[in-house]
């Protein structure tokens, strides 16, 4: 059984782009624990794309002031070794560099676990995820994830999305943002959002 958490709110908060000093090549993202759990146990690992013709997966590597680095995933590479807690990073202020198709995975008590496999055609990619099988070493985490991408001509892309699953109440927010949205994503608590779902369940299923 998954823990019953009374609050697992988890806000993912965009800092301004422009900021004096901001190197261009990264962009600024704070996370922010509004959980019931210490920022020690909330964890994160994030993996993407290589930009431009490369394109091979890389696990995205972060200093002690939060400076991301995307490395190319190897035969001998640890994957555990990306994973981080929120505690680890002073100010929770993360620099994204340069990349394509992001997966951050945020988890509560225990860090997501990712491996990589070769395919057919000998190429070493990151497998993600799969909270519907039982035999994934994650099934029984309590994980979601953010899907983004950084580009140098076309800025920064960032989407909570819900589409695959649904596990973790994660918003996104900018509130300096020149457009009319300044939030997207779930600003509810985990159990209330299980108990709207499992109402309207009822509400609406005409099968019972």
């Amino acid at each position: 059984m998954f823990p019953r958490l009374q609050t697992a709110l988890l806000l993912l908060s965009l800092s301004p782009s422009l900021v004096l000093g901001q190197n261009p090549d990264y962009t600024p993202v704070q996370l922010v624990n509004n959980s019931s759990k210490a920022d020690e146990q909330v964890f994160f690992i994030a993996k993407a794309v290589l930009p431009g013709d490369d394109g091979r997966d890389c696990f995205i590597a972060f200093n002690a002031q939060g400076i991301g680095d995307c490395i190319p995933v190897t035969d001998h590479i640890l994957p555990s070794q990306y994973a981080y807690n929120f505690a680890q990073f002073k100010d929770k202020v993360l620099q994204i560099p340069y990349l394509n198709s992001g997966r951050l995975y945020i988890s509560l008590g225990y860090p997501v676990v990712l491996y990589t496999t070769t395919d057919a055609d000998g190429i070493i990619k990151i497998v993600s995820p799969d909270g519907f099988k039982s035999s994934d070493p994650n099934f029984y985490t309590l994980h979601d994830k953010i899907e983004f991408s950084y580009a140098e001509l076309n800025g920064f892309f960032i989407n909570p999305t819900a589409v695959d699953f649904f596990s973790l109440p994660l918003q996104i927010s900018n509130p300096k943002a020149t457009g009319e949205l300044k939030a997207s994503g779930f600003s509810d608590t985990h159990d209330n959002i299980f108990a709207h779902i499992r109402t309207t369940r009822t509400e609406l299923d005409k099968t019972q």
